[in-house]
């Protein structure tokens, strides 16, 4: 998901997309960051899981810290296809040619 960040902002950056340009730009790049902070937590809460995992503190019974990463990880998913979808496609949208 950093990657995927990374690629996206570096993809604009080259079509010369800066956030200073336009209302545009800056939503791109505020979603952009936005998502990029939510992998950032998932990294974290994934790493958190394992170590608990691998010490043997997680079980059928105090499984709250896995149940926690799954639904921020799926979170997390959504919103970064919710975010390409409306970053790459409603301009497409909008200029009717979708």
């Amino acid at each position: 998901m950093l990657a995927a960040s990374g690629l996206e902002i570096h993809a604009h950056w080259q079509d010369g997309l800066r956030p200073q340009a336009s209302a545009y730009a800056a939503v791109v790049f505020a979603m952009v960051g936005w998502q990029s902070l939510l992998a950032v937590i998932v990294a974290m809460m994934v790493a958190f899981t394992t170590v608990r995992g691998l010490a043997g503190r997680l079980s059928t019974v105090r499984r709250a810290c896995l149940d926690s990463t799954l639904i921020m990880l799926q979170y997390a998913v959504a919103q970064g296809l919710l975010c390409l979808l409306i970053v790459h496609m409603l301009p497409r949208w909008a200029a009717g040619e979708a």
